[in-house]
């Protein structure tokens, strides 16, 4: 998968579903910060395992 393709399906789930894991993250953890981080490294991950 080229780089813009990848950048392309990460920018549509960040969109699609940002908000959402935020709120569920910071339902766990109860900070906003951390939250961020966690869903941020989500989406590393996901960057990442794409092909």
């Amino acid at each position: 998968m080229l780089k813009e393709q990848k950048d392309a399906h990460l920018s549509r789930a960040m969109t699609m579903y940002g908000d959402y894991l935020l709120r569920v993250c910071y339902t766990y953890v109860q900070d906003w910060t951390v939250a961020e981080d966690l869903v941020q490294d989500t989406f590393v991950n996901y960057y990442e395992k794409m092909e």
